[in-house]
């Protein structure tokens, strides 16, 4: 929004009452806040708010997608939560909510989520994703396969799912992408990142899970200089997987063979086992105790 028509709403904005520290925020302050309605008017020559009245709790229309029965997706073994038991922790410093925030707590847990908003058009995209959850949830991995796991939906009371609770990983906002991987800095750690992305791959693809929009993007890279695969909607993305061969074997090696190449910007040997992935080679061993890891 431009700051000349924000101008004449500040007086207007210094009158609302700052944030209460005590008070425990939830998703439903957040998504389904109270709203102040305005127009502006122009009175000589000077911009002037006009009140049209107040909305508490209304829903959204953006927001929320109305999914198919359990008979398409099982989804059922996941919980199922109101926005009002999903707690958004605040700074002490902040002075408003996040219109979506993306750290949350569900009710009684002590553990983290990450809240994915859905919107009323995903709902297509969302099925995807908790196909592949429950298939995740199912095969029962362990720590070495790498993903996003899924806690629970958001849904509000009439029946439209707001978002998803996916496991909370620790990354600071670094993708692959985003680090520029390809930077000397980290040239101790691409062989290490690449065998995680290659593994994780392998043990989906033999419970026939697909990652779909394979790309560097899709890669968080936490604190710990793990690699982990993230959005399980479907797609992609031109330049990383054809259209031809989205959401398959295929497709997820012709993403990892880009991403093998985005990181050592060279080709290396391939050579396809078993299970139709690429074991990759490079010149030097991985030595994980010889290396450190440091973001920001």
């Amino acid at each position: 929004m431009h700051d000349w028509i924000l101008q004449p709403f500040l007086p207007i904005f210094r009158k609302l009452a700052p944030l209460d520290q005590i008070l425990k925020y939830t998703l439903e302050d957040c998504v389904l806040a109270e709203e102040f309605h305005y127009m502006v008017q122009v009175l000589e020559e000077n911009l002037v708010p006009v009140w049209l009245g107040n909305s508490k709790c209304k829903k959204n229309h953006l927001i929320g997608a109305c999914l198919p029965s359990a008979a398409h997706v099982d989804y059922s073994m996941f919980p199922v939560y109101h926005p009002s038991e999903v707690q958004v922790p605040i700074e002490a410093n902040s002075t408003s909510l996040p219109a979506v925030p993306s750290k949350v707590f569900i009710h009684r847990r002590s553990k983290p989520s990450f809240f994915k908003i859905v919107y009323a058009g995903d709902a297509g995209m969302t099925l995807k994703e908790l196909l592949a959850y429950s298939k995740i949830q199912m095969a029962q991995f362990d720590a070495t396969v790498r993903t996003s796991r899924l806690d629970g939906l958001v849904q509000d009371g009439g029946g439209h799912v707001m978002g998803l609770l996916l496991s909370y990983i620790d990354y600071h906002g670094a993708t692959l992408e985003c680090i520029g991987g390809r930077h000397p800095e980290y040239s101790g750690f691409r062989q290490k990142w690449v065998y995680q992305i290659s593994h994780t791959l392998k043990r989906l693809h033999a419970h026939n899970i697909f990652w779909g929009d394979a790309k560097a993007a899709n890669v968080l890279i936490d604190t710990n200089a793990d690699a982990y695969l993230i959005d399980f909607g479907g797609g992609y993305t031109k330049g990383w997987v054809a259209k031809e061969t989205a959401n398959s074997i295929e497709g997820d090696v012709q993403g990892l063979e880009n991403i093998n190449r985005y990181l050592f910007d060279c080709i290396l040997e391939v050579f396809l086992s078993t299970l139709m992935l690429p074991v990759l080679f490079v010149r030097h061993k991985w030595v994980p105790e010889e290396v450190s890891f440091k973001l920001g």
